[in-house]
């Protein structure tokens, strides 16, 4: 049996149960926590199943990925996300950009256990004061029932993550040069 088959509704079962001892409140813009959970505890946890579970090491975004670039700071694009009932997403494996890490993961999901997931990465513009805006949809990470196909990524659409993020986030007001 394939390793990754058993693993990834374990991983996912663990996910949800930590959600809700966290709860949405405290995955808000403000709370600083998930992003160092990201960043350093969760290679550090999934190292030793990377080999058995695919999708769990960091990656590069694509170009197909890139939705927009908002004249705000990371923190302003973040509260932006969360009155548009975004979450953060502490146990998505790390994304980079031109080998910079991400400042921000979030998904949009209709419900804790949905079978799809709106993910957003964020990564803060050379100036600090713009904000490049990258995202997909995907199966979701936190449904054991659909976790291995997530994990494998099969039926990540950048193209449909790409459309629903454009129409969540708000338009600029100011013209803002677009990521490469």
């Amino acid at each position: 049996m394939n390793a990754a088959r058993v693993l990834a509704p374990i991983v996912s079962a663990l996910a949800v149960c930590a959600y809700r001892l966290v709860g949405p409140a405290r995955l808000d813009p403000d709370a600083r926590w998930p992003e160092r959970l990201h960043r350093r505890w969760f290679p550090a946890l999934t190292s030793p199943v990377r080999r058995w579970l695919p999708g769990t090491a960091a990656r590069e975004v694509s170009e197909d990925e890139y939705a927009l670039t908002l004249p705000l700071p990371p923190g302003e694009v973040e509260r932006g996300l969360h009155e548009r009932g975004f979450v953060r997403h502490p146990l998505s494996r790390v994304k980079t950009r031109e080998g910079v890490e991400s400042v921000g993961s979030w998904v949009r999901l209709d419900r804790l256990l949905a079978r799809r997931m709106l993910h957003v990465m964020l990564f803060a513009g050379e100036d600090g004061e713009t904000t490049h805006v990258y995202a997909h949809e995907e199966y979701s990470s936190l449904n054991p029932l659909v976790a291995y196909a997530h994990y494998a990524g099969e039926g990540q659409s950048a193209a449909a993550g790409v459309e629903r993020v454009r129409e969540l986030l708000p338009r600029p007001s100011r013209d803002v040069t677009p990521s490469p």
